[in-house]
């Protein structure tokens, strides 16, 4: 049996601006042990989701960033993938939890790392690449609605939380080491290898919709999502002629 704590200690901050920030200080410090760490806040002031939007994270909530070592050689075949892995892994923690109360909660991975119930973002994550004295740091972080109230997490799009959906309260600290379970899972694979795939393809938010999707000449087209690649780019087929497939990647992949 792994011993995570062994493999991924834990630092918790009572409050601190971004788990994301302190995660990166440490991997451009030289001071991430082998393989990683985790830090886990009861409170940001300052979390940042992706595209760098403000994250709001109150008491109540689950954030927390993961930090991981990779040599050069390692960093490739990891990074293939990551963040679809990582939403996965917070689908699976999540639907650890809900148990039997989540058949017919529609959970979804609006792609590539954010998880929907009924439509209403309850998580999401943010991956970071960072180069560090010839090493590679994968920073992963996390925010999930827990027991935080709604009114409070300033978001544009619908949210809900675990405990607003189950109608009652979940012990955090025991949700972020089910959590890092996951996590750890999505660190020691390459690409989307192990059910990774299966699973995000169960969980696509999104098929059928149709989006504007830019071609391999530069044009934007309008295509309808048809699901997931192998690789899990999101793979949509154009609606006008000439019809062809095209893919998009996620961040982490494309930065690199």
């Amino acid at each position: 049996m792994l011993d995570l704590d062994a493999i991924l200690p834990v630092t918790r901050f009572e409050e601190t601006v971004s788990t994301n920030a302190l995660a990166r200080e440490a991997a451009r410090a030289g001071e991430i042990p082998t393989p990683g760490r985790m830090w886990i806040a009861r409170r940001q002031t300052a979390g940042v989701g992706q595209r760098g939007r403000a994250w709001q994270s109150p008491e109540g909530g689950l954030w927390c960033t993961l930090a991981w070592r990779l040599s050069a050689a390692e960093a490739p075949g990891v990074v293939a993938g990551l963040g679809v892995r990582v939403g996965v892994g917070c689908l699976r923690t999540i639907e650890g939890v809900l148990g039997s109360a989540g058949e017919g909660a529609d959970l979804r991975l609006k792609w590539p790392n954010d998880v929907l119930i009924g439509g209403r973002k309850v998580c999401g994550s943010l991956c970071e690449v960072v180069p560090a004295g010839g090493e590679t740091v994968l920073i992963v972080g996390v925010g999930m609605n827990v027991n935080n109230a709604m009114e409070a997490t300033g978001l544009a799009t619908p949210a809900t939380s675990l405990g607003e959906f189950l109608g009652r309260s979940l012990e955090v600290d025991a949700l972020a080491l089910g959590l890092r379970g996951h996590l750890h899972g999505a660190m020691t694979v390459s690409g989307l290898s192990g059910g990774w795939l299966s699973d995000a393809r169960r969980w696509l938010h999104g098929v059928g919709g149709e989006a504007s999707v830019r071609d391999g000449a530069g044009r934007m087209r309008q295509a309808r999502l048809v699901g997931l690649a192998d690789n899990g780019w999101l793979e949509f087929e154009t609606v006008s002629p000439p019809r062809e497939r095209l893919r998009v990647r996620s961040a982490p992949e494309a930065n690199l």
